[in-house]
């Protein structure tokens, strides 16, 4: 499939629209019309198009390559390889990433300055670093990263080991993320010594910067380790401000919300919550460009108990994008917040109308955890809005399929939840609850799970 043709399967219908409408010469236009209509159609292939449009394999590749360019620059709303790198990332598009990467080196080694050249590689290195896990290419960051400190005027050992740091900010997440963390751990440690020694009482305040989040990444990620994340992160931010607006406000941002989350996650949900309205209020419009920023708001919301807060945050930034019409797994999250924040609020006829969409989704196109979290979710609401027969009839099909998954740890770990739901159920019908059932809620009142906890509670006040 050529790279415009995936580019185009990506885009929204009114991005489709503004494409259809550029002013386009010759046989670009009728590529471009003829493509959109099949980006989506695996029953057509791009010889197909070529074939029907009688054009020779060469010519119709050279048109691809140049609406490749027209379609990006219309897209991202500039030339520039900065958008084009943000376009492509956030369409996801790795390929693209790494295909741009190659033709605008050769540009900017053809005709640019030492600095310029310095710029790209540095822009490309960050742009590599957001690549998702499964397409990271460790050894391509690591050779930009290197190309940048060979091009940039006046190296230093503070630009080289803020470099280094970063490389190690990355790799502790890819690796935890991965599951070979494990392996690579005694690397890890061992380069984090090395650059701790370089840094120890040196004024490389963006060395530090990056040598903290690295840490936090790997307390987040791999050892679960609250207290040292959250003592990286403020460390982190410590040296932020003595950096003096040297770091990109962007890593800022990050370090904050990353703050936020690990609040959340340590049970400290009033703090999470201050940290993250502190944080919309002045990053508001970073923030709401990643969903995920607005999700946890909503969801440490709806912990705290905030229901009008959590909704305002998320129909301002969220409910937009389920009228997509290609749905998605963040999509899928969306509506099951927001069947969860009306079921706090005993709103089930708004409730039910989420859960209804997130029950369309193929079990094959979320993940196992999505899947046992919207099962959680679902019983609950039978429960909490009294349909006991049907909560019966439901817990009945879930314990079939945790059973034909009862080898896999994750299904283990949630099990318990739908073992609450029948005590609860027999409660309901009046018997008592066990005496040891506060002990089996406490899993669900720490962290981010206290968010299907309530629903428990709920149940049973």
């Amino acid at each position: 499939m050529t790279f415009l043709r995936i580019l185009l399967s990506r885009c929204t219908a009114p991005e489709l629209h503004k494409l259809k409408l550029q002013p386009l010469k010759g046989n670009e236009y009728e590529v471009l019309l003829e493509t959109i209509k099949h980006c989506n159609n695996p029953d057509c292939s791009d010889e197909d198009i070529q074939h029907k449009l009688q054009l020779s394999k060469s010519y119709f590749d050279k048109i691809n390559s140049v609406l490749l360019n027209k379609c990006t620059t219309i897209l991202a709303g500039s030339n520039s390889y900065e958008d084009a790198f943000s376009l492509y990332l956030e369409k996801d598009i790795s390929d693209l990433v790494k295909h741009e990467l190659k033709i605008r080196e050769k540009q900017i080694l053809k005709s640019g300055t030492k600095d310029e050249i310095a710029h790209f590689y540095y822009i490309a290195f960050q742009n590599l670093r957001r690549i998702p896990a499964s397409d990271y290419n460790d050894e391509l960051a690591e050779t930009t990263a290197n190309k940048y400190l060979l091009n940039k005027e006046q190296c230093t050992e503070a630009d080289e080991l803020e470099i280094r740091a970063m490389l190690e900010v990355t790799r502790a997440f890819i690796k935890a993320v991965t599951g070979e963390m494990k392996k690579y751990e005694p690397f890890f440690v061992e380069k984090m010594k090395a650059i701790s020694t370089q840094i120890e009482n040196k004024p490389y305040y963006n060395a530090h910067f990056h040598y903290q989040l690295a840490w936090a990444n790997y307390y987040d990620y791999y050892t679960s380790n609250f207290p040292d994340l959250v003592n990286a992160l403020k460390t982190a931010l410590t040296y932020y401000e003595k950096a003096k607006d040297t770091i990109s406000e962007t890593y800022k941002i990050y370090a904050i919300t990353k703050l936020a989350k690990a609040y959340c996650h340590g049970s400290h949900f009033e703090e999470a919550l201050k940290i993250y309205q502190e944080a919309f209020d002045l990053f508001g419009n970073q923030l709401t460009r990643n969903p995920y920023h607005p999700t946890m708001y909503a969801i440490v919301s709806i912990i705290n108990g905030k229901y009008a807060e959590a909704e305002v945050i998320m129909n301002n930034n969220l409910q937009h994008l389920l009228n997509s019409e290609k749905p998605g797994t963040l999509d899928f999250d969306i509506y099951r917040t927001y069947a969860i924040l009306y079921m706090n609020q005993a709103k089930f006829d708004k409730a039910f109308l989420y859960l209804e969409e997130a029950l369309k989704f193929r079990r094959t196109g979320i993940s196992l955890l999505g899947d046992i979290l919207l099962r959680m979710v679902h019983n609950a609401f039978f429960v909490l809005s009294g349909d006991l027969a049907t909560a019966k009839a439901t817990l009945a099909r879930n314990f079939k399929f945790l059973s034909s998954k009862e080898n896999d740890p994750m299904v283990q770990e949630y099990t318990s939840y739908f073992k609450m739901l029948k005590q609860i159920i027999r409660y309901r019908e009046g018997k008592k609850l066990p005496k040891d059932f506060a002990e089996q809620l406490a899993p669900f009142r720490q962290g981010i799970m206290k968010l299907y906890g309530d629903l428990l509670d709920k149940m049973v006040d």
